[in-house]
């Protein structure tokens, strides 16, 4: 909202970048809008797009680049909720927090706002790690699945929650994955890796940036 008080006016919306060329003195860069292609020249460019979707693009980067644009992953995160008919787990005396469960859907994380309200939203399943196993199943696979595994915390979970929603990070356009992830090792660093690291902080020709958490350390 900041941004649009002052350059409201020069936002692109529903433009998908499709060519990037660096040079010394600028960045060009195509882009598709309403079915129509355009060409903008700009001094620098601060690029956001994830680094595995940035090598589809057509691109002059140099080599070591576009290496490290490819070693960068993306986590598979998958998460699911409901809206509930009541605040049945109040009812339990439970305010907040979350049922921590040994099934696929991990757990359920109770609203810790909107106390004795009518309704609220319920975290069905987070998975941080091994989301490919719900992300792979169909939308009402995946309900079914989580309801049943909430049924071993609340017998009546089936009747007691409504209008669920799933979401795929693999699948969400524009992402296609989650988190970036840099070290193959967590809390170590290879040279090799250290290196694609730097490389990718550092803008090329001083004009084209990476950023967002592809190039912090996580």
């Amino acid at each position: 909202a900041g941004f649009l008080r002052k350059i409201g006016e020069q936002v692109k919306y529903h433009a998908m970048v499709s060519a990037i060329s660096v040079s010394n003195d600028g960045v060009e860069i195509a882009y598709d809008q309403d079915g129509t292609r355009h060409a903008l020249k700009v001094d620098y460019c601060f690029s956001c797009i994830p680094t595995h979707l940035i090598t589809g693009l057509e691109h002059n980067f140099p080599g070591d680049y576009v290496k490290a644009l490819k070693y960068v992953r993306r986590g598979d995160a998958y998460k699911a909720a409901f809206q509930a008919k009541e605040r049945f787990w109040e009812k339990d005396g439970i305010y907040g927090g979350i049922t921590k469960t040994n099934n696929r859907s991990t757990g359920i994380w109770y609203p810790s706002h909107g106390m004795h309200q009518n309704k609220g939203i319920l975290l069905g399943a987070y998975n941080f790690r091994g989301g490919l196993y719900h992300t792979n199943m169909s939308q009402q696979e995946r309900i079914e699945a989580h309801i049943k595994d909430g049924e071993k915390v609340h017998p009546n979970y089936r009747n007691l929650v409504e209008k669920p929603v799933t979401i795929a990070w693999h699948r969400i356009n524009h992402m296609l994955g989650c988190a970036a992830s840099w070290n193959r090792s967590f809390g170590t660093w290879t040279q090799e890796e250290k290196l694609m690291f730097d490389t990718l902080q550092a803008p090329v020709h001083g004009r084209h940036y990476i950023i967002g958490d592809q190039i912090t350390v996580n």
